[in-house]
């Protein structure tokens, strides 16, 4: 009896994974936001002996380069995304706190990301409720032509068949605020998508200004756009990030390894409104969507 025991305690121990507790945080840049981040994912880990075991460490530390290929490797930020999957390409992965553009050429075959993008079906789902009943039903998406990925999404959107969808695509030698002034004009609300040639920096004042110019709402893709004049904003919050991502390093945990066919997770959304912005445009929001949304109103 007692040799099958430690024949079984031997096999066990042979077939029990030697990753179970190896969890690395790496983290994009040494500065206080990320560490914070990082311990906050660590405090919502489930299990235990999990939490304190995991390590935080960062892109020019020695343990950086010195992770054993069992070890899962949570990469927060886009620089500790390229470094790991680049690096470690062996290794299992968690990316978080990155948007979807950022993991379409993935060097590794075993990995799953939390993403800041909200699916854009969502932000269009909650347009429809602005403009519905209203006068005026378009609904206009401005992306430049190079964009395939947030492309693509728009081709699988949804619409009810009593809102029309207006897609401008911008040419890579025009001002996007040029390209979409004539389809703002008669627009019931725009939907801003994650596109950098549209939407970042000057593109993105001039076109928030065009839409504030024209009474069109504006519905953005992240809570900074609710200081910069946008009417709503479909998000995922960082609480909800931090614990999503903390149950993927538990599920990993108890599963010996992801287990799933999804690669791509999305935190529960956040829909948070800003009022002033409302009442300039003279916007009722529905009570439908009000309830238990956020209110952010710049100071």
């Amino acid at each position: 009896m007692k040799s099958l025991l430690a024949l079984l305690s031997l096999l066990f121990a042979t077939l029990a994974p030697a990753y179970a507790n190896n969890v690395q945080i790496l983290l994009s840049e040494d500065k206080v936001g990320y560490h914070q981040l990082a311990e906050d994912i660590k405090n919502h880990i489930g299990d235990q002996q999990l939490r304190s075991t995991t390590q935080i460490i960062t892109l020019d530390s020695t343990a950086a380069n010195n992770m054993a290929p069992t070890d899962l490797i949570v990469s927060i930020g886009e620089a500790a995304v390229l470094f790991s999957k680049r690096q470690y390409p062996q290794n299992a992965h968690l990316y978080t706190f990155v948007d979807k553009s950022l993991i379409q050429a993935d060097y590794s075959s075993n990995w799953v990301a939390v993403l800041l993008d909200q699916p854009l079906q969502r932000q269009l789902d909650m347009a429809t409720q602005i403009v519905q009943g209203a006068v005026n039903t378009k609904l206009l998406i401005a992306v430049s032509e190079d964009n395939q990925l947030i492309r693509d999404e728009i081709a699988g959107l949804s619409t009810p068949f009593d809102v029309q969808l207006d897609i401008v695509v911008v040419d890579t030698d025009v001002e996007p605020a040029k390209a979409i002034d004539s389809a703002l004009q008669d627009a019931g609300a725009l939907i801003a998508v994650r596109d950098s040639r549209v939407w970042s920096g000057e593109h993105a004042k001039w076109l928030l200004y065009q839409s504030y110019k024209y009474k069109v709402p504006v519905i953005g893709y992240s809570k900074s756009f609710l200081k910069a004049g946008a009417l709503a904003s479909v998000y995922a919050s960082l609480y909800d990030t931090v614990r999503e991502t903390a149950a993927l390093i538990t599920y990993w945990h108890d599963y010996q390894g992801w287990m799933m066919h999804e690669t791509n997770f999305y935190p529960p959304h956040t829909i948070s409104f800003n009022d002033n912005i409302a009442r300039a445009l003279d916007i009722t929001i529905p009570e439908s969507i009000r309830q238990g949304a956020a209110t952010d109103v710049p100071d």
